[in-house]
């Protein structure tokens, strides 16, 4: 019996066929219609037709086997089990044969319109007899619809298809190009850092990525190249799902701690990953060297142990859950929700055949993983920012302990030197003095060993520390050092606070290397100028300078200044309010002038 469906008349001529062709029937073309489609059934897997074109006329015929219905075949998993899109079309004429289908390779079919359709042109006056041969590998039930369709019946299908993909195709590049971006953007992190968690999380995203490609393939990506190992790609998605499963699972336990955290969902991810990684050994060594029917056994069971283990995944939501007070867990659990809202809601759809705003059911479990994304990559974001904080931290505390030793570095200088000067005084049988500088000397050290446990001491302090320093010192010079002190400040001087030890290694550098015997008067000049939250310090001397190639200048310079950079260098990384340091020989401003000029800018604290 003859099926026949007309739709609107258009000027091109066309096909008219007869009955309903079994196995080795005939199927003659005798007359043209007038119209863009004409289809009908072959009752078996094997046909032969006669196609006529008995006008002068030329013609192009799209020959289709299968269902025109784009929502039947969305997916890799419906194609599989579903009649609809057949796995390898085979038609012969004029000696030549042609084959389609999605298990036919890229390369064989590349030259036709799609996956189920064929080009074939008529010549004027030509009869074309042609043979049919569907083969669906013994795996699912074979449609066996024919449809006929001229130029404009074609161009209109395929207007419809576009349009009934375009949303859904968008959607998923879109996806796919997130995909992307994170991938790369997760392994510069790793590269970077060497942080597991990003690792990771690139190998679940690369999973996902060649996952969304397959599971997408007979409605969008059939034409790239990787598809000229059918076989093996068609029936890649359970090693996929395996894998992207194992590196998710790997970055819970590792993102969240949870072997010291939540050592049960530790226990059981890991169980999963060690069945998971078996079961993805297992399906990767079914697709190089088992036939296609053993495959197909297989996914039905993949799809039914999946399914068993939804229990588990609930069981780790709600561990999850009660956990949810927790750094990073509200970002992991919120991700998980809405990727198992995605995937439910792409099953219902694929189940009930419904479809909102053109998406089809990947593009709901596509919805669920995006979000999903969004909220691992809070997580991420959120880890490295405290991790960076954390790091920040230590490292302040380490530089902390580094200018604590500094200090202690500059103390023990300043001891020898005032030890030093007591020994001198001893030895002269000056005992009166040398009593009065130890008793000066030990409230120094008391000074000194205060001083040292505080980040910061008053300007105040520092000048009363300044002035016993060389009130002590001018026991050992007498009236040829002299000291003058200047203030401007906007503040008092107790409300000001600068570094502890920031000012007297520099004086005591004057002191000790800076003037010589034949410099009857020994100036010490210090001013402290206040100019908003900057504090401008100045020690100015006029000794022999810091260019002098003196041997003692030389080693003054190569010890004392390093100290005294290490000390400011740390104190810049650590706090926000920094320090500038300037050393001129005052030669290099008035040639007739002799000395040294220190220039330190502080910001003070707030």
């Amino acid at each position: 019996m003859l099926k026949l469906r007309f739709l609107k008349l258009c000027p091109l001529f066309f096909v008219c066929l007869f009955g309903v062709a079994n196995a080795q029937s005939t199927i003659r073309v005798d007359s043209l219609l007038h119209q863009q489609k004409t289809s009908f059934l072959i009752k078996q897997d094997t046909a032969s037709l006669l196609l006529a074109n008995k006008s002068k006329l030329g013609a192009t015929i799209f020959l289709r086997i299968g269902t025109e219905d784009i929502f039947s075949y969305h997916s890799v998993d419906v194609f599989r089990n579903l009649a609809g899109l057949n796995h390898t079309i085979f038609i012969k004429y004029n000696g030549k044969a042609f084959y389609n289908g999605p298990l036919v390779s890229y390369t064989l079919r590349k030259n036709h319109p799609d996956l189920q359709t064929f080009k074939i042109n008529l010549k004027a006056n030509q009869v074309l007899k042609l043979f049919v041969k569907i083969d669906n590998k013994g795996l699912k039930k074979s449609n066996r619809e024919i449809q006929l369709y001229n130029s404009e019946g074609w161009n209109q299908i395929k207007t419809s298809e576009t349009q009934a993909t375009q949303t859904s195709l968008y959607f998923s590049l879109l996806f796919i190009g997130g995909l992307i971006i994170m991938i790369l953007f997760s392994l510069l992190v790793y590269l970077e850092n060497s942080v597991p968690d990003f690792l990771y999380y690139a190998g679940y995203l690369v999973f996902v990525l060649l996952f969304s490609i397959v599971a997408d393939f007979p409605a969008k990506y059939n034409s790239i190249i990787i598809w000229n190992f059918p076989h093996i790609s068609l029936n890649s998605k359970e090693v996929l799902v395996y894998g992207y499963l194992i590196c998710y699972h790997l970055f819970l336990i590792h993102f969240l701690n949870l072997k010291e955290l939540i050592f049960s969902v530790y226990k059981w991810l890991i169980g999963l990953n060690y069945l998971f990684a078996f079961l993805m050994g297992i399906n990767l060594m079914a697709l190089f060297l088992t036939p296609l029917a053993f495959q197909n056994i297989l996914f039905k069971l993949n799809t039914i142990l999946l399914f068993a283990v939804i229990p588990v995944y609930g069981y780790i939501i709600y561990r999850l859950f009660k956990m949810r007070h927790l750094s990073y867990y509200k970002y992991i659990l919120w991700g998980i929700l809405f990727f198992y809202l995605g995937n439910i809601a792409g099953t219902l759809s694929q189940i009930f055949n419904w479809s909102v705003g053109g998406l089809f059911p990947n593009n709901y479990t596509q919805i669920g993983t995006f979000v999903e994304l969004c909220f691992f990559s809070l997580g991420l974001g959120s880890k490295m920012i405290e991790e960076s904080r954390e790091k920040i931290k230590f490292q302040n505390q380490v530089l902390e302990t580094q200018m604590m030793a500094l200090q202690t570095q500059m103390n023990p200088h300043f001891t020898f030197n005032c030890l030093n000067a007591i020994r001198n005084l001893v030895l002269k049988k000056e005992t009166e003095k040398a009593s009065v500088y130890l008793l000066k000397f030990s409230k120094l050290l008391r000074l000194t060993l205060e001083n040292s446990i505080h980040k910061e001491v008053s300007l105040e302090d520092n000048l009363t520390y300044i002035e016993m320093y060389l009130s002590m010192e001018k026991l050992r010079f007498g009236d040829s050092l002299n000291f003058e002190s200047h203030q401007q400040l906007s503040q008092d001087r107790s409300t000001i606070f600068i570094p502890p030890m920031l000012v007297q290694p520099f004086i005591e550098n004057a002191v000790k290397h800076a003037f010589t015997a034949e410099i009857q008067q020994k100036n010490i000049r210090i001013a402290f100028i206040q100019n908003g939250n900057i504090l401008e310090i100045t020690i100015e001397d006029n000794g022999v300078g810091i260019n002098a190639k003196a041997k003692h200048i030389e080693k003054h310079i190569s010890r004392a200044n390093e100290i005294i950079a290490n000390y400011l260098l740390r104190w810049n990384a650590i706090y926000q309010h920094k320090i500038k340091l300037s050393v001129k020989d005052k030669k290099t401003i008035n040639l007739a002038d002799s000395g040294t000029i220190v220039n330190i800018k502080l910001e003070l604290s707030p």
